[in-house]
């Protein structure tokens, strides 16, 4: 996200009904929603709707990349749009992406139909060649033992790690990913967080080696409190998903909640602890055969993340929420909560902000201060890419 390397906010190409331009400031008449323009790649011809997307990242320049199984999508700041589609590998071809800057991004593959083997390659979108970062590979095949923790220091791509279930990039340009350090022991989940830098030294953020034993409890942390010391404990969870972009620390999010690790290893809440039968939990879950970017900060310490439920009416934000331009297919997209189920996103910055502009977004990420871009999905295999600017 542009916000993540302090980079300065360009306007995006929305539709020939709208304005380009380039903004920081809040809109003050409300949440401002407009599409932007994606070429169909077929005839040339201007729309706002394409199909499905189900990774997302920003591009460090104000624009975005998406990618849905080997078909990638590059809308630049200045509008200009890149198309290709890659050879998918065991059906899926990215599990999660994060930008390095506008052509160089980190994507986590899996290595064969599951998702217990992965690896994580540099990616250059202008010549699509990939080079090898890590492998994430240590998985125990009985009655063979695990392969051992990889400690803190210099790594090469062929370091054994376990299954990287999450990645992003933090504002020094460093990957932010976790780990699954326990992957041969059934029903269990324990998880680091970890940032390795482009010379291959490796940090953990969260977590400890002793983790990774066969029969060790790890002294997993399901939600940590305030102020609780993460390095030397795993998170356990179903999944976790880690945002690198708050310059505060890592934000992290599971089924229990959402919360950052500072500078000093501490823990802060954002979110939680989420109780067993919070419909919110479903939210913060994997989803079925796909990785998605559960959740995005940026520097300034908001944070996008997902809710299941209809919003209380102190969370439901009562500023207007304004369409600009767009066709009718993408603004029936967008308009699409009648008051009912919620499956969107919120803004939780201090206080959670709900709002009718995010209800039908399946996954976002900042791109300036103040301005996400999200996805926003049809019923069938359609989607629209919706710029929307907070009030």
């Amino acid at each position: 996200m542009t916000t993540r390397r302090g980079l300065a906010c360009c306007g995006i190409a929305l539709t020939t009904l709208l304005l380009a331009g380039c903004t920081t400031e809040s809109s003050p008449d409300g949440w401002l929603l407009s599409p932007l323009t994606v070429n169909d790649g077929s005839y040339g011809q201007e729309t706002d709707i394409t199909a499905g997307i189900w990774n997302l990242s920003d591009d460090t320049a104000g624009g975005v990349w998406t990618e849905s199984a080997g078909s990638w999508l590059g809308v630049a700041a200045d509008g200009a749009i890149t198309r290709f589609n890659e050879e998918t590998r065991y059906g899926v071809t990215a599990l999660d992406i994060a930008a390095v800057n506008p052509t160089m991004l980190y994507v986590l593959r899996p290595l064969g139909s599951g998702v217990l083997n992965t690896t994580v390659e540099l990616f250059d979108t202008a010549t699509r060649t990939s080079e090898p970062v890590l492998s994430g590979q240590r998985v125990r095949t009985s009655p063979d033992p695990t392969l051992p923790f990889t400690a803190d220091g210099t790594v090469t791509p062929d370091s054994p790690f376990g299954p990287i279930t999450s990645i992003d990039v933090d504002p020094s340009g460093r990957l932010v990913f976790v780990e699954r350090v326990d992957p041969q022991e059934t029903g269990s989940g324990g998880y680091v967080v970890r940032r390795m830098t482009r010379d291959g030294e490796l940090e953990t953020l969260a977590g400890t080696a002793d983790t990774a034993l066969p029969g060790s409890s790890g002294d997993a942390a399901p939600q940590p409190a305030d102020g609780e010391q993460l390095r030397g404990r795993a998170l356990s969870a179903a999944s976790v998903d880690v945002s690198a972009g708050h310059q505060r620390g890592v934000v992290v999010g599971t089924e229990h909640g959402v919360f950052q690790i500072e500078t000093d290893g501490t823990a802060r809440t954002i979110d939680g602890p989420l109780p067993a039968d919070s419909p919110r939990r479903a939210a913060l879950e994997y989803g079925p055969g796909y990785r998605v970017r559960l959740i995005d900060a940026d520097e300034l310490g908001a944070v996008v993340l997902p809710t299941a439920v209809p919003p209380s009416a102190e969370q439901l934000d009562a500023a207007p929420v304004r369409v600009m331009g767009g066709s009718g297919r993408f603004r029936e997209l967008v308009r699409g909560w009648d008051g009912g189920s919620w499956s969107g996103l919120a803004v939780h910055s201090d206080t959670m902000r709900a709002t009718e502009a995010l209800a039908r977004a399946r996954t976002a990420v900042w791109v300036a201060p103040g301005v996400l871009v999200a996805v926003v999905p049809g019923n069938g295999d359609d989607s629209g890419l919706a710029r929307i600017e907070l009030p």
